[in-house]
């Protein structure tokens, strides 16, 4: 059997815990464990435990903490990535393959060409695409999701390091930045941002990166200027 893993909140770790739910129904139902087996619990913090079932129940199943297996720091590198409301298979994708290559905060936005302007109540969903793609991919820290804002709240973000992506920006390669870590990347929607919006985004410091001499879609494009700028900071 593979390595179970699953996510609790730092404040729900302790030597005795009771899983209940969805998550009961995975261990017991769909895995079928039995006492003694092994299952590991990581906080979305930077540590994770190993615990063993010490008892199956009808309706819960209780894990004792049997020691602490990993811990990490948080990485240098932060990156947040912003991406346009658009159709829900696609802003899937771009939340599974993004945390799985690093990236530290979503946020999702509406602009002028956003055809949806409204994230009609998914963000449980965001969470939990979120969680389970941190579990596959053996991270120790839970990326954040941020509340949809408006295009105006992004121009006005913070970061050392502000990019967006555009058929008409410079290549990533070519552009030379000191070494700070925290980078903001926002990612246009179909059809790309209006001129206006590329002229304000200029205003406000960020830089246009161009990601390809074909036109990629959003999803593809939003998870390629991740994997890009990862390799580009970790390189030195």
């Amino acid at each position: 059997m593979s390595k179970i893993r699953l996510y609790l909140p730092s404040s729900c770790i302790k030597k005795l815990i009771e899983i209940e739910d969805s998550d009961y129904h995975k261990l017991r139902d769909v895995l079928r464990l039995k006492r003694g087996e092994i299952v590991y619990i990581f906080d979305g913090q930077g540590k994770e435990f190993i615990f063993a079932v010490e008892e199956v129940k009808s309706k819960k199943i209780i894990l004792r903490m049997l020691q602490l297996t990993r811990e990490e720091k948080e990485v240098s590198l932060k990156i947040t990535l912003c991406f346009p409301l658009m159709r829900e298979n696609k802003i899937d994708f771009i939340l599974q393959k993004a945390t799985e290559l690093g990236v530290n905060c979503f946020i999702p936005f509406f602009s002028q060409r956003c055809l949806i302007k409204d994230s009609f109540n998914r963000e449980k969903r965001w969470e939990r695409i979120i969680k389970e793609a941190t579990q596959q991919s053996e991270r120790l820290w839970l990326p954040k999701l941020e509340k949809v804002k408006s295009f105006s709240q992004i121009l006005s973000l913070d970061s050392e390091i502000k990019l967006f992506t555009t058929f008409q920006g410079e290549w990533l390669k070519d552009l030379s930045f000191n070494r700070e870590k925290k980078v903001i990347v926002v990612v246009g929607p179909e059809g790309d941002f209006s001129p206006s919006e590329i002229d304000k985004l200029k205003e406000n410091n960020y830089r246009g990166i161009k990601l390809s001499v074909n036109l990629l879609r959003v999803e593809t494009a939003a998870v390629f200027a991740v994997g890009l700028i990862s390799y580009k900071f970790y390189e030195g």
